[in-house]
């Protein structure tokens, strides 16, 4: 029979998150990163002047960023395949109206 082993300092056992690890913190470090990059990134964009490819160069960050936090802050990375296809189909959505909204702006003012 072997030893039960203890969580890391500052993490719960995996009982309490659905039966899912956590990453380590400095997972959740990196993650910060690549997201205040991004960001940077998108405020760049603001500044530059890029032409047409303004707008579809933010959405497509805009959407790397939701997905991001969406799989790691909100775990679901470790959820079910079901959830991940309906987060899918809704960010999906959610674009195609966004989009649809922008380009109101574009063809009828």
């Amino acid at each position: 029979m072997s030893a039960p082993t203890t969580p890391a300092p500052g993490s719960a056992p995996a009982e309490a998150h659905g039966g899912h690890e956590h990453p380590p913190d400095r997972v959740y470090v990196y993650i910060a990163l690549i997201l205040a990059a991004l960001t940077g990134i998108e405020i760049a964009l603001y500044y530059i002047e890029v032409g047409s490819a303004e707008i579809p160069a933010l959405l497509i960050l805009m959407v790397m960023k939701f997905v991001i936090v969406a799989l790691f802050f909100m775990h679901l990375r470790f959820d079910s395949k079901v959830a991940t296809r309906m987060f899918s189909i809704g960010v999906v959505l959610a674009l195609a109206v966004y989009i649809g909204a922008l380009s109101t702006f574009a063809f009828w003012s």
